[in-house]
């Protein structure tokens, strides 16, 4: 296992918009992140990530301090875009997962079955509250895809605190991704987008590359709910590939959507 060092932390910030939140990938936490070979981070704030190429994908992060009382579901999604030179990503299949709160399930959606060509189109994972603790949470990420150089081990993720839990019962999460033109090693390789709400809830996740077709992602979301328990103002997410070791590269990772719906 590699040393903590070569991981990037995020810096856990997030911004409030008029119906949900957004992430940028300063604030995302991404494995292999610090090592240059194979990730560029971002300079600023709202910088992009440039993956350069990895065989295990996985960024991810969470919202804490979720509203509870203001909605109980958020669809959430990955922005991002292919490069020119992006390269692997038709047999490498990326998940975008998230779950709100701790006693919850991933849920999980794949976002490579829809790329064609270089442009990956964004999908969303609607997750609703979960039980038990830690639901003002939410979590996602992306399990396998600040620009990625390479890496054989994709592990990005993120967390929003201090969810208004008494606003919304659910959020729809998504990253916003794009495959450079060089970009390798995904078409066998599953990305899944992966997120939670509060810490006693299941993880929901999706397979992000299931839909590429070329060089084109297409966009996916995932719709979490609260969980019940601890922590229900919290959202987890994340990006993962973590299992097939295979060596990857050429994606950017743009932001994060959190959308109450």
């Amino acid at each position: 296992m590699a040393s903590k060092s070569l991981h990037y932390q995020g810096n856990q910030t997030f911004s409030i918009t008029e119906k949900g939140y957004i992430i940028y990938p300063k604030s995302l936490n991404i494995v292999w992140g610090n090592d240059k070979r194979y990730w560029k981070l971002p300079k600023y704030e709202k910088d992009d990530a440039e993956l350069m190429q990895v065989n295990w994908l996985e960024v991810t992060g969470c919202i804490d301090n979720i509203n509870l009382t203001k909605k109980t579901s958020y669809n959430i999604g990955f922005t991002m875009s292919l490069m020119t030179d992006a390269f692997g990503w038709s047999d490498s299949p990326v998940y975008l997962m998230a779950k709100w709160g701790d006693n919850t399930q991933w849920r999980k959606i794949n976002l490579t079955t829809e790329i064609n060509g270089k442009k990956m189109i964004s999908k969303t994972i609607t997750i609703t509250k979960g039980n038990g603790n830690n639901t003002d949470k939410i979590y996602f990420g992306l399990k396998d895809g600040i620009e990625l150089i390479q890496v054989n081990w994709l592990e990005v993720t993120g967390c929003i605190n201090n969810i208004n839990v008494v606003k919304k019962a659910s959020y729809d999460i998504e990253f916003t991704v794009s495959l450079m033109t060089d970009a390798f090693g995904w078409r066998d390789s599953p990305v899944y987008l992966m997120a939670k709400w509060g810490d006693n809830t299941r993880w929901r996740k999706m397979n992000l590359t299931s839909e590429i077709n070329g060089k084109q992602m297409t966009p996916k979301n995932i719709t979490i709910t609260k969980g019940k328990g601890n922590n229900v103002d919290k959202i987890y997410f994340g990006l993962y590939e973590v299992w097939n070791k295979k060596w990857k590269g050429g994606i950017k990772i743009h932001s994060v959507n959190l959308t109450e719906i």
